[in-house]
């Protein structure tokens, strides 16, 4: 068995949309926030 180190798949390609991670986290907060 070989403890070989496996390429991160999201580390391969650059994130295309840096912005969309944000909205999404904003969306969440925005969720959270309406729901409590």
């Amino acid at each position: 068995m070989t403890h070989q180190k496996k390429p991160n798949p999201h580390q391969k390609k650059p994130n295309p949309n840096p912005h969309l991670q944000r909205n999404i986290s904003m969306f969440l907060s925005k969720l959270i926030r309406t729901r409590t």
